[in-house]
């Protein structure tokens, strides 16, 4: 009988933004343990060219296959269409990635008009564009590129008046916004959810990728290996290109709110261990 693959789970993404899927998944799978990968030094992605993402994101599955991983999770719209496919092709076990909550949201607008936010690249890969094309029959879809964002997000946190004054730039040309939906196609958007919820009309619908990507990793896990029963919560590693211990402590800190504000479960039970891998500095 096959051994089956009892590792963690892994995680990667250009920054911080991850780490709200990352929270979806401990809430989901608690038991489970899981690798985070943050790669800072080379964000954001989305300013980067396809082949640039594909090369880190190479580099992030050799630390994480080393770990022994059972799946990998692909935290970042931008990552999942420039290196998805290739990735998929190259390794046996699960690669789960993220996609623009398109169609939840053509789905729930009594409009049909939606904005879909998201990095320059994101909205100008291939993927993308085949899914707008299969979603919006009605040509009432609006594309934000929401250049410098998530550098901002990076620099001053989630919270900062800096990404308050960012969104408000962005949206102005688009005012009077007439849509009732808006999708975040970015992980790192998700994390200032409760700002873009203040810029944006009363009543607006925000839809993200999370729940559909956690729903897809346990699907994959189960039909390709198990999900862990412990009696005890799993171990959460974070691990950061930088090397550096204060974004490593702000990315604990990050993952300790987000629980908080979800509520579902309690990061006091959580054991979070802050670790330093070299081979992150050569992608």
């Amino acid at each position: 009988m096959e051994e089956v693959n009892q590792g963690p789970i892994g995680v990667f993404d250009s920054g911080y933004g991850g780490i709200s899927v990352l929270a979806n998944l401990i809430e989901a799978m608690p038991k489970e343990s899981f690798v985070y990968i943050s790669d800072s030094i080379n964000a954001p992605y989305g300013e980067l060219e396809s082949q640039e993402v594909l090369n880190h994101a190479l580099n992030h599955m050799r630390i994480l296959e080393k770990q022994s991983a059972k799946a990998v999770v692909i935290a970042c719209n931008t990552a999942t269409s420039a290196a998805a496919t290739a990735l998929r092709a190259k390794y046996s076990f699960p690669i789960i990635g993220m996609e623009p909550a398109v169609k939840p949201a053509i789905t729930k607008s009594s409009s049909g008009k939606i904005l879909v936010a998201a990095t320059g690249l994101t909205l100008k890969e291939r993927k993308f564009a085949a899914l707008v094309k299969k979603m919006d029959l009605q040509h009432n879809i609006v594309t934000l590129p929401c250049h410098g964002l998530v550098e901002i997000i990076e620099e001053y946190g989630p919270e900062s008046k800096e990404v308050t004054k960012k969104l408000d730039e962005l949206l102005a040309p688009l005012q009077p916004l007439n849509v009732d939906g808006v999708v975040l196609g970015c992980t790192h958007y998700v994390l200032i959810k409760n700002q873009w919820k203040a810029a944006l009309p009363e009543g607006t619908r925000i839809h993200d990728g999370n729940e559909g990507t956690v729903k897809q990793t346990m699907r994959m896990i189960m039909e390709n290996t198990t999900i862990t029963k412990a009696h005890s919560m799993g171990k959460v590693s974070l691990m950061d290109s930088s090397q550096d211990d204060e974004r490593l402590e702000k990315s604990k800190q990050l993952l300790q709110n987000q629980l908080r504000i979800n509520g579902i479960v309690s990061s006091d039970q959580l054991e979070i261990e802050l670790r330093k891998n070299n081979e992150l500095c050569k992608s």
